[in-house]
């Protein structure tokens, strides 16, 4: 039975890797802002993936749109969840929460604004994204 369980946990174990180098690299497609009506930008997201951990960058075509910089986050199975930078005068950083389909993937970002965007009356932003490989 050990000799099976052994067997089992390599086979996971190479199965996650592949599935995490399948994910690694350069994807592309777009972001919109719903809160500042439908307001688009494109998007490229560069993935590493290593383990459950996830860095690299996300760069947002425009000037519409921030976010733009590095990012960290984790994988867990199909769901992926990573943090990009705000502007830090009017928004805080940006968590983007997605689910991973193939190549594709897909989800919804929430940005919070500072203690001082909130005092005159900004809200929090909310929008969607999809990117493929």
């Amino acid at each position: 039975m050990k000799a099976l369980h052994i067997c089992a946990g390599i086979f996971a174990s190479s199965f996650l890797l592949s599935c995490s180098d399948n994910i690694s690299g350069s994807w592309e497609g777009a972001c919109i802002n719903d809160t500042a009506g439908g307001v688009t930008a494109p998007m490229q997201l560069m993935l590493n993936i290593s383990g459950k951990k996830v860095n690299g960058a996300l760069m947002l075509g425009g000037s519409e749109l921030i976010g733009s910089g590095e990012i960290t986050g984790h994988i867990h199975g199909k769901s992926i969840t990573f943090q990009s930078p705000g502007d830090g005068t009017t928004f805080t950083q940006i968590t983007w929460m997605g689910t991973i389909s193939g190549n594709v993937i897909e989800g919804s970002y929430r940005v919070e604004p500072t203690t001082a965007a909130s005092l005159i009356g900004i809200p929090p932003q909310n929008g969607r994204f999809k990117v493929t490989k």
